[in-house]
């Protein structure tokens, strides 16, 4: 009867100290429809990435009606955790737009904050690349997962303007959203030289 209970103590022991079962391996998918546009309000610029702005501003136009006019898709990953989180990343090389932002530019839109301009100042290519640890953090509270989302992307692209100077470009961002849902800007910042 000892080594019965003695056994099953160990097991439990053991248990104990494995831990939670690991998730499987990530998902790994091509997403056809993975862009990014963003003002850099600092230096007066709307940045296009695996979208150009002509492109962009005609679906606009359109209503949106059709596919998304990316160029080129995008590799990411994605792994549920042992505990239900959804934790993306990608990376990727893919063209780049920076476009001059109009002097009196409301910031609603890239297309309307950029009108002014009949071409881009800048084209080029650029690195972006982001993770999150927490994709659908709002669906992991509700479920009880009292954990912190941090999450954020950045990025280099250089880039040749109309005169044929060439620049370099960098960007990072991250923000944290805690198990109470409030959000808060760790960093953000664009520079351009």
């Amino acid at each position: 009867m000892r080594k019965l209970v003695a056994a099953c103590g160990a097991l439990a022991l053991l248990i104990t100290l494995a831990g939670p079962v690991a998730a499987g391996p990530p998902d790994r998918f091509e997403d056809p429809a993975f862009n990014a546009i963003f003002p850099d309000v600092e230096n007066q610029l709307v940045a296009f990435w695996n979208i150009t702005r002509d492109d962009f501003c005609a679906w606009e136009a359109g209503g949106f009606v059709g596919d998304d006019p990316t160029l080129e898709p995008v590799p990411v990953q994605v792994q549920t955790t042992p505990t239900g989180a959804m934790i993306r990343r990608f990376s990727a090389v893919r063209y780049f737009e920076l476009w001059t932002m109009n002097e009196d530019a409301p910031l609603t839109g890239p297309c309307e904050d950029t009108d002014d301009s009949t071409a881009p100042w800048a084209t080029g290519s650029g690195r972006w690349a982001g993770n999150d640890n927490d994709l659908d953090h709002d669906g992991s509270v509700a479920a009880g997962l009292y954990r912190t989302d941090a999450f954020g992307d950045r990025g280099h692209a250089t880039v040749v303007d109309v005169d044929g100077q060439e620049w370099a470009y960098h960007w990072v961002f991250r923000g944290v959203y805690d198990k109470n849902l409030d959000f808060r800007l760790v960093v953000d910042f664009h520079r351009l030289h």
